[in-house]
This record gives C-alpha cells, structure tokens and sequence, in this order.
C-alpha cells in the first residue's frame, strides 16, 4: 500500500485521496424487522389544517345536536306532563318517556363528537380514534338521509326539499371530510 502524497508546502492545498481499498471489508449489520420512520419517531409533526377543520366541523355538529338532544328532552318532559295532570301516564306519558330517552340518545352522541372534537384540536390519538368512529357512523347515517331527502324530492314542494336536501349533503361531505383528514393526519397527532 501507498502512502497518501501529501502537498508541499508552496503548492496548492489539495490532498490526494486514498487509493481504495481492496479485500475482505466487514459488511453492516442489517436492521431486522419493522424500523419506525424517523418523521414519526420524532412526535407530531405539522399542524394539519385539514384536520383542524374536521375538529371544528364536530364540534359544530356536536354543539347543534347537543342543543336539539335538549330540546327534545324538554318537549318528552312536557309531553309526558300532560298524560300525568288527572289520569295517571297514559298514551302521552309514554310518548313523553320515549322522547326522552331518544334525547339522551342523542346528547350522547352529541358528547362524542364535542369530546372527538377536543380530543382532536389537543392532538390526542384517542380523539383521533373517536373522531374516526364517530366520522363513520354520522357519514353512514346522513348518507342513508341523503338518499331518503333525494327519493323525496320530487314528491314534495321543490323548494322546502331542496333546502333539506341542502343540508344533509353538507352535513354529509362534512363527516367524509372528517374521516378522510383524520386518515390522512396521522402525523398531526401525538403518540400515547
């Protein structure tokens, strides 16, 4: 082997690289199994603003069913009053009682797209979990709306309808948004 030639002193500052080496090198040892990227190893990445605008999305929709699942447990409460003044619950206590429970149904589901929506703007992976699930289950069920208001539509004043079939298309695409940023925004969100 050679010596590296090294510059004298009065010529340029250049040093001649090595020659290669030839013969037996000792190979790297190989990485076995699943290595975690280095973006995600390294905790939530940039805000995703996509993923923000579902959050806000679920919690306007959670805020609004909220206020409906209230004023349904008002109207079965009142409902349910009016069979109990002389002849005990009745057809209307039962009506009311009904109602009711269908409202607490409701504000349930209003609490889990409020608690989602929270749990998405703190970049929580649980509320990325319940936005998930929760951005399913609505587009399902608005979806099956959509198509019910559609076959409507032409049977009923045209302009009532449309404006129905107005909302349930916005409040659609609304959770499809939803459950497409918070598939997408993986590296939004915090891990544990």
């Amino acid at each position: 082997m050679t010596e590296p030639q090294y510059p004298s002193t009065g010529g340029p500052d250049q040093v001649t690289p090595p020659a290669p080496q030839s013969g037996w090198v000792q190979p790297q040892p190989a990485q076995t199994g699943w290595v975690m990227p280095a973006a995600v190893a390294q905790g939530p990445g940039k805000v995703s603003g996509l993923v923000i605008i579902a959050a806000l999305f679920l919690l306007l929709v959670g805020v609004l069913t909220a206020l409906g699942g209230a004023i349904l447990m008002l109207g079965g409460t009142v409902l349910g009053q009016l069979g109990t003044t002389d002849t005990g619950t009745g057809v209307f206590g039962a009506l009311g009682g009904f109602i009711a429970g269908v409202a607490v149904v409701v504000i349930v589901w209003a609490l889990l797209e409020i608690f989602g929506a929270f749990g998405i703007l703190f970049r929580r992976g649980w509320g990325r979990a319940l936005g998930f699930i929760v951005g399913i289950i609505g587009a399902i069920f608005t979806g099956l709306a959509l198509l019910a208001s559609l076959g409507s539509l032409g049977s009923t004043d045209g302009s009532s309808a449309g404006t129905g079939v107005l909302v349930v298309l916005v409040v659609f695409l609304g959770y499809a948004v939803t459950v497409f940023a918070l598939v997408r925004g993986g590296g939004h969100f915090r891990r544990g």
